[in-house]
This record gives structure tokens, sequence and C-alpha cells, in this order.
């Protein structure tokens, strides 16, 4: 009988060791079942892998090693790994006693090869070795494009991941082709001055010296570094309007952005951005995803963006082994990508963010410093002194972020700040804060002669109206119908939309603003619309008919696409509300949206006269035009072409929740929307 059965009286209960989960993290483990450390993570206790083999008799050094040998092969042989037989180099009265003592048996109800020694069964995991047993953590580190795969490696290659997600081979260099030197600095320049201060992922200084080195040989150019300046271009033409790229660049901007577009892809394929080690990698990945935000493409890779920062170690957090700059660099990179994934959760149900808003409590905000203050070889950070710096519009969201997961008031998740549960009471104390916040750190210091400084001005003014909006509108706060309450929406609805007619006219990157008004920006102008069918005078009109020509002089589309649903209902709340104004005893001058909208109107109503008066004061309001031809008809606008509720002092938000709920108009209707920059 053998050694090892239970009837042997000499025989040993193995004593119970680690489990593998703990054995694999080396720490340490009460040996219970499941053991405590498991428990605690919520992840499988296994204890199978983990047996203490019978100790067995000593056998001579040459007998174990072979055996060993023996074992090793047939597990090389089991996983198809090439290998040469000991069977030709062993000698042979060695080899001789090793047959003698070992023999092959394969059983019936199994198709796997068991060894089996014929003085002891052994365990053949116990027998490896710790590093068979933990393979992963002998390997080296990732191989980085620079390191061509070993000629005596015997395990393929991995598919090229990174090609199938762009869809293209690494090494094809047809899609890469730079700009002249001097048309690189216009790109750079622009990137400096209206989209690296919106990210502030960047450092100038010293990736301009980096620049001007590559210029000298650009088909030389690093990979990573080469993907970068990709990414450059790339999102310079999705900042720039089609007027603004064609004198810039002299192109047209469809056709350019596709080729950087491509470009980028490519040198990101090439760049192995997927297995990369490089922070500049990762740098021009989240300059790639910032060219169109709201993309599923970059919906996608803000996933990829995060499990890749974790693997780089870019987690906010300092690294001691690396310097004051390389560590205020990652914190910063990391900030925009954490936000980025939570801004592509938050615009598609039920989808979570990859890295918790509790998770970031810990992580330190970046310095509100200038870029000239920073350099590689800096021991110590600059001083803080609390004025307005280069970082001013990335500081003050996440200030606000972090101002608002401190207070107590603001629940776990974002997204409830627009749950009517929460007390209103509590979203106002919460907006008080944040305007306290934004007033005595940032807009009291701010000069509005200096554009940054004036964005700031107006993100800050569209931030706290926004809250004021969103708390009090009547979608999210039912119960609170009071006067006072509908003054308070329209008040901060046409402060909305002018807020955004002011930040839209900026030359700063717009697709890197949108998204911090384009959730309310519908809302905002059905409540002023549905506002102005009951008010005909004052300051405050005048200046919400002024805003709403701006708005449908810059989105034509509202106009224009007689097909849309959406805008048709838009369109008819717009005459309504110049009916109202029209019949008033005051002189008007009719806006150019209304002329224009009674003309795509024309073909299907009949026209009849409106009392039209042209002496009235209205110059303040742009592209109004005194039009003798084009009158308003109280039978058009009494007749909604798509059924809408005009005869309501308040607007039905039932029938617009309808509407902006369809798949047809995205996200609030923002996709169609959005800021459309060019002509």
């Amino acid at each position: 009988m053998d050694d090892s059965t239970p009837n042997n009286p000499d025989s040993k209960t193995p004593q119970k060791n680690a489990c593998a989960s703990c054995a694999r993290r080396k720490i340490k483990c009460d040996r219970q079942d499941p053991c405590s450390n498991c428990v605690k993570s919520s992840i499988s206790c296994d204890f199978s892998l983990r047996v203490t083999p019978v100790r067995s008799r000593k056998r001579p050094a040459d007998e174990s090693v072979h055996a060993r040998l023996h074992r090793y092969e047939e597990l090389l042989q089991k996983n198809n790994i090439d290998f040469d037989s000991s069977e030709d180099w062993i000698h042979t009265t060695v080899k001789q006693q090793d047959d003698s003592s070992y023999t092959l048996q394969t059983t019936s109800n199994s198709t796997s090869t068991v060894l089996k020694h014929t003085n002891a069964q052994q365990n053949w995991w116990a027998e490896l070795s710790e590093e068979l047993k933990n393979p992963t953590e002998q390997l080296p580190p990732p191989r980085t494009h620079e390191d061509p795969p070993s000629v005596e490696s015997s395990v393929p290659t991995s598919p090229e991941t990174a090609a199938l997600l762009f869809g293209m081979q690494r090494g094809s260099r047809y899609a890469k082709s730079h700009p002249l030197p001097a048309m690189i600095f216009k790109f750079w320049q622009f990137f400096v001055d209206y989209v690296n201060p919106l990210i502030k992922v960047i450092h100038p200084p010293t990736m301009q010296r980096e620049i001007l080195k590559a210029m000298d040989n650009l088909e030389e150019v690093d990979k990573p570094l080469e993907a970068l300046l990709f990414s450059i271009y790339t999102i310079v033409i999705a900042s720039v309007s089609t007027t603004d790229c064609l004198s810039m660049f002299a192109c047209e901007r469809a056709p350019l952005l596709a080729q950087f577009r491509t470009a980028t892809q490519q040198a990101l394929v090439d760049a192995d951005f997927l297995r990369t080690t490089d922070f500049q990698v990762l740098q021009a990945l989240l300059l790639f995803m910032l060219c169109d935000p709201n993309s599923e493409e970059s919906f996608i890779l803000s996933t990829v963006s995060v499990r890749l920062a974790e693997r780089l170690g870019v987690l906010g957090k300092d690294n001691p082994e690396l310097s004051f700059f390389e560590n205020e660099m990652r914190n910063r990179v990391w900030w925009q990508i954490v936000f980025l994934d939570a801004r592509a959760a938050m615009a598609r149900p039920n989808i979570s963010v990859n890295v918790t808003a509790a998770e970031m409590d810990t992580v330190r905000l970046p310095y509100n410093v200038n870029d000239s203050e920073l350099y590689p070889e800096m021991s110590e950070p600059p001083l803080e002194n609390g004025r307005i710096t280069d970082m001013v519009c990335c500081i003050m969201k996440f200030d606000a972020h972090r101002l608002m997961r401190q207070s107590k008031v603001f629940p776990a998740h974002i997204r409830r700040w627009v749950d009517f549960q929460m007390p209103l009471s509590e979203k106002d104390k919460l907006t008080n804060m944040v305007e306290k916040l934004y007033q005595e750190k940032y807009v009291q210091h701010c000069d509005p002669k200096i554009p940054l400084h004036n964005l700031a001005l107006h993100l800050a003014k569209a931030a706290i109206s926004r809250m004021i909006f969103r708390a009090h509108h009547p979608r999210n706060n039912p119960e609170h119908s009071a006067p006072q309450e509908s003054e308070l929406v329209f008040l901060h609805s046409v402060r909305l939309i002018e807020y955004d007619n002011c930040i839209r006219h900026t030359k700063f990157a717009q697709q890197l603003l949108r998204h911090l008004i384009a959730k309310t920006q519908l809302d905002a102008l059905i409540c002023v619309l549905t506002g102005l069918q009951r008010r005909t005078v004052g300051e405050l009109v005048e200046n919400a008919w002024k805003q709403i020509d701006i708005f449908y002089r810059d989105h034509i589309s509202l106009v224009d696409d007689t097909e849309n649903t959406l805008y048709k209902a838009m369109g008819d709340l717009a005459l309504k509300a110049w009916q109202t104004r029209a019949s008033s005893a005051l002189s008007q001058t009719r806006p150019d949206f209304i002329s224009r909208l009674l003309h795509k109107r024309s073909n299907r109503h009949a026209i009849t006269t409106e009392p039209h008066n042209t002496s009235a004061d209205f110059s303040g309001a742009p592209s109004f035009q005194k039009d003798q031809h084009h009158t308003a008809s109280a039978s058009l606008v009494a007749t909604p072409t798509v059924g809408i509720p005009l005869d309501t002092p308040e607007a039905d938000w039932t029938f617009w929740d309808g509407l902006l709920a369809d798949p047809e108009f995205g996200s609030y209707g923002q996709e169609m929307l959005g800021y459309n920059i060019g002509p």
C-alpha cells in the first residue's frame, strides 16, 4: 500500500496552508474557510491549490533532480511548448534509474496524464518552485515600442489589440504626415492660447523645447512624442471654426480634421498605447478623447485611459520616486481623466463611473500656479498666494467638486443634484456655498479685460445659475409653484442663455466648454420662450429677446430644419411669444429669426397682417430688422404644427419631456444643438 494512504499509521494530516489569494498577495492568511481577507475583499477563497504535500523519504540527489525535470517536461508538453527532451542528453545510467522509478498511468475517466512515483504519490503543484508557482511575477516589465520582441521567445505574441481598436496596423505611415514647420508653430500657438488653458495636461515650456528639437527631423521622432504631436494637431482643428480654419491653415476644416484624426489613431497604434509605459502616450490619448468628448469612441476610450493611468501609476497620489514636476503633471492628467470618465458615464443611463467621487477625496488638488513657475528640475512646490493663474478654469471646477464632497450636504452620487427628493433648502445651501467659494477665491480677483479671466467669470456665473435653475425647475421642484419661484426660474433661464452666448463667442475650444451648459440649454430656452408669453415689458424682457435672437442666429438649424419635430415645436413657442409681444401697446421691431420662422411656414399658412411699429428703440439687440413685409399671424401661432399646448400660462413639461427624451434628439438635444462654431 502506498505510504500516503490514510491507512498507514505513519501518515500525517497535511497542515493547512494559506489560500491561493493570500499567497498570491503575500499577506498573512488565518487559514479559515473562507479566510477573513477573502471575506473582506469579497473574493473567492480557494485552498485547493495550496495543499502541503506529505513528506516522503529522502531520495538520492540525482533521482530528485531528474524526477522534477520529467515533471517540467510533461507540463511543457501538455501546454504544447517546444523543448529539447532530456532523453537526448541525460546520462544512460541516470535515465535507466528514472525509467524504473516512474511509470505513466492513463485512467479511463480522465484524459490527463498522471505521473506516479513508485514510492510516494506527489502533488505536482507543491513540487513546483516559487518562480513557477507565480510566473507572472517573474516576467519583465511590459515591452515598449522601443524593445523588439526576443527571437528566442517560444510564446506567441498577443494580437494587435490596439490595431483592431482603430482598424489599422502598426507601421503604416501613409496616414501620418506632419504639417510644415511654420504651420506646426501655428498649431502649437493656438493650442497654448485656447486649448491647454481649459485642461492643463501639457506643460508648454517643456513641450515647446521638445517640439523645436523634433522639427529638425520629423521622420525620426520618438513614437510617444509623435502621438502627442498629432493629438495636438487634431484637437486644434476640432477647436477652431470653419472660418478660422480657412484663414489660419488655408484648408477646409472637415477634411483636415478627418486627416489628423486618422493620423493620431495611427500614431497611437504605432506607440502601442494599450501596453505602453510612456506618460506622453497617455497624454496623447487624453487629448484625442477631448477632441470629441461626447462621442461613443471617447466613451469607450475613457475606460481605457483609466486603466492605462492606473497601470502607469498616474493615480493623483505623489510617488516619492518621481520629482515634484512629474507628480504634478500626473496629478493634472488624472483629474482630467476622472472628470472625462464621469462625464461619459453621466451622459448615458445605467453606466457607472470607473473612479468614484469617494476615491477622489484623498487625491490632492493640482497646485494653483502658472506654468512658468514649474520646471522639471524643481524639488519643492511653488508658493500659492490666492491669485488668478493659468489653472483658473481647471482649479475652479476641481475646487467646487472638493467643496461639495466635504460639505456633507451633497449626496454620494452627483446625479442626485437634480433629484427632486433632495430637499430644496439643502440645494440652496449648497449653491450658496459654491457661490461664496467662487466669489471669494476667483471672481473678485479676475480682470475681465484678460480673455482667460473673462471666460472664468462667465463659467463661474453659469455654474451658479445652472445650479439654481435646475434646483427650482418645475420638473425637479413640482411642489413649489409660487410666483416668486416662476420669476426666479425665468431670471436664471435668461442668464443661462446669455452666459451660453458669451462663452460660445470666445475663441476657446468649444468642445471642451459645451458640456458646461448644454445639459440645461434647451430647458432654459423653453423656459424663456414660455415666460415671454406672459411678460412684455421690463429690462429683463428686453434682454431675453436679445439673447434669444443671438441664440437662434448661432443655431440656424432651429429654423432651417423644418422636419425636426422638436425644432418645429420650439418655433411655435417662439411665434406665440412674439404674438404676445407684438400685440402689446409698445412699439416693437421684429427679430430676424421670427421673420425667418414665418417665412418657413408661409407655404403652409395664410399670412395675415400684424400690428407693426418700427419706432421702438431696440438698438441693443443684434440682427433685429425692421421688416414691413413679413408680419405675424394670430391664426398661425394659435394653430401649432405639432400639438404644442400654447394656451397655458406655464410650460407643459410633460409634453416637452416627451420630446426631449426622444432618442432622435440625443441627451436633451445637445448633440444636434451643440455649439455651431462655424458660419
